[in-house]
């Protein structure tokens, strides 16, 4: 009965990280956002280059969705919603008024 030998297999380099070159798609600074008198994001500050895979991970509770929220505006829908800071996508900030925009 023969014994199989191990061969160290090659080296296989990971890809290259496109996004890495790419240019920065959304870009979030010193966002905050208030329910009421509840701070439910404190000073957010997020690239997210083009072309890149970006996942948010965190426990129940630590603003994952609201965050998500922030991106797409749904936030606008609920009574009492304060949001600061900026977020801007492609450049141009989404929550500028519209006569501030491009």
């Amino acid at each position: 009965m023969g014994y199989a030998t191990m061969q160290p297999r090659p080296m296989i380099e990971p890809p290259k990280d496109r996004a890495r070159n790419g240019q920065t798609e959304i870009s979030v600074r010193n966002l905050d956002l208030f329910y009421g008198t509840f701070q439910a994001l404190k000073g957010v500050n997020l690239d997210i280059r083009e072309k890149a895979i970006t996942a948010l991970i965190g426990p129940s509770g630590c603003g994952k969705s609201t965050f998500l929220r922030t991106l797409n505006r749904m936030n606008d829908l609920i009574p009492g919603v304060r949001v600061s800071g900026s977020i801007q996508l492609a450049g141009e900030e989404i929550y500028a008024k519209p006569e501030n925009r491009r």
